[in-house]
């Protein structure tokens, strides 16, 4: 048989009274009306099924089943209060950490957040996924805070947290030109390979998204299953591809041998990373994963990005940082 839980603002003003036996000090002694705390207990009876004190005798005084409840309800009580005390902690060093890196991140921010990470938490954990099953991991409590370029979880129950997002740009081998209009990239196209992810990536839906946008069909194809592998075949296959600043970061030991520039035709194109979390349970993970995140690309990220060209840094913007009202922008 299913039991309706009992509520716990209830059940700290049952302990109260019970303490105090007097209905209007342990209204005062909580900060509520002898009204409110009257309706309070009134409510917990009727949860319980069970009456709590003799009302006709002052000062108060428990019932055989107030004086079963009391012993319990005090631990209850002082337990929900020592848990809403550890999940304001920051630092969450009680806890373990379950987190979800998709392969973007991991390849790029990746060492970072973790070192950053390691010394906040008791226990961390990470694995490294694409987006769909990072966010079906998340939503079968495998997983405490996962870190995507796609928001695949958009019901009421998850927060989510923009960090950073990023332009998509063309960038192909120096022998190729940077193409200015969708026209100058279909001739692009039909003479040189394209460098595409393999199927399964939110990166690879978005950069066939974007040609097709453009009525580009590329006569070639190459697939790569990772940002490395991509660049490099840009570089030793004189290719072209669709790749947004950090993936590019990924394959620097080509960049000597590859340019980048805007999309054609003034497109702008952008790929959001997020933090994601049940809004629920332990909240804070939810701000300090992202903290750690933002900093890394803040700190980390965006310098290496201006290292090799101002344009990969401009194609960047970070959109969470402490304090700011971004978080659980979804």
């Amino acid at each position: 048989m299913d039991y309706e839980l009992p509520n716990l603002e209830f059940l700290r003003a049952f302990n109260t009274v019970a303490e105090v036996r007097v209905l209007k000090k342990a209204a005062q002694r909580l900060g509520l009306t002898s009204s409110a705390v009257s309706q309070a207990l009134s409510k917990l009876e009727a949860q319980l099924g069970a009456e709590l004190f003799e009302h006709d005798v002052r000062p108060l005084k428990l019932t055989p089943a107030g004086s079963r409840l009391l012993e319990s309800s005090r631990r209850l009580v002082a337990e929900a209060e020592q848990l809403a005390s550890q999940v304001s902690n920051h630092s969450l060093k009680e806890f373990a950490l379950r987190l979800g890196i998709g392969e973007t991140a991991t390849a790029t921010i990746g060492p970072w957040l973790v070192a950053d990470l390691i010394g906040r938490v008791r226990k961390l954990e990470t694995r490294t996924l694409l987006a769909r099953p990072l966010s079906d991991e998340l939503r079968a409590g495998a997983l405490d805070v996962i870190i995507s370029p796609d928001s695949l979880l958009t019901e009421e129950r998850w927060a989510h947290c923009g960090l950073y997002e990023e332009d998509f740009l063309f960038a192909s081998a120096r022998s190729i030109p940077l193409p200015r209009t969708p026209e100058e990239l279909q001739l692009i196209s039909v003479k040189y390979p394209f460098i595409t992810y393999a199927g399964g990536s939110s990166d690879e839906v978005v950069m066939s998204r974007i040609l097709r946008s453009m009525n580009v069909h590329p006569f070639g194809r190459v697939t790569a299953s990772a940002s490395y592998m991509l660049v490099g075949l840009v570089s030793q296959q004189e290719g072209w591809t669709i790749i947004p600043p950090t993936n590019l970061w990924c394959g620097r030991q080509f960049l000597k041998d590859v340019h980048a520039g805007p999309l054609p035709g003034g497109r702008r194109v952008t790929r959001t990373m997020w933090a994601v979390s049940d809004r629920l349970l332990l909240p804070e993970m939810l701000e300090v994963v992202a903290e750690a995140a933002t900093a890394a690309f803040r700190d980390r990220m965006m310098r290496e990005l201006e290292g090799i060209s101002p344009l990969l840094k401009k194609s960047c913007r970070l959109l969470c940082s402490k304090g700011s009202d971004q978080y659980n922008v979804l």
